[in-house]
């Protein structure tokens, strides 16, 4: 193997061992890799730093997440609800309208019928599901701002 090999090796590995996820052999190839590069083992404790430092501030935001969830003003929320609620109108006037006179034209193929009928049905199954979960207050977006 060639030296810049070995250095890409050893980068690979140093990573592995930063993210905790080394295997056994690959612990022992790190020791000798570092042992030829010992300028690595210095980039190998700063890396173990910095992960350190950032699992802590996710810890943290995580924790100030839980004790007060993120939720945006009551008047973003109607706004956002009037939208979805025009937005939810408009699709469905659209889906019926537009496939009353796609089904009711003579000079459309039968698969072009077909395949309007399973995205229409698709679409309306996957609006019930959403307003089913927006009603039953298990919503697994709600803690995303809009």
């Amino acid at each position: 193997m060639s030296e810049s090999n070995d250095r890409t090796r050893t980068e690979e590995l140093v990573m592995r061992a930063v993210d905790g996820v080394l295997r056994e052999e690959e612990r022992a190839e790190l020791e000798r890799c570092l042992e030829r590069f010992p300028e690595y083992r210095d980039e190998l404790d700063d890396f173990r730093d910095i992960k350190e430092t950032t699992d802590a501030m996710t810890a943290r935001i995580l924790a100030d997440f839980e004790r007060e969830p993120l939720r945006p003003p009551r008047a973003d929320q109607a706004l956002v609800s009037f939208g979805l609620l025009a937005l939810l109108v408009g699709l469905l006037v659209l889906l019926v309208c537009g496939g009353w006179l796609f089904f009711s034209a003579s000079d459309v193929p039968l698969w072009l019928k077909v395949s309007y009928g399973c995205g229409g049905g698709g679409s309306l199954l996957l609006l019930l599901y959403f307003i089913r979960l927006r009603l039953r207050g298990r919503d697994p977006y709600e803690e995303i701002d809009l």
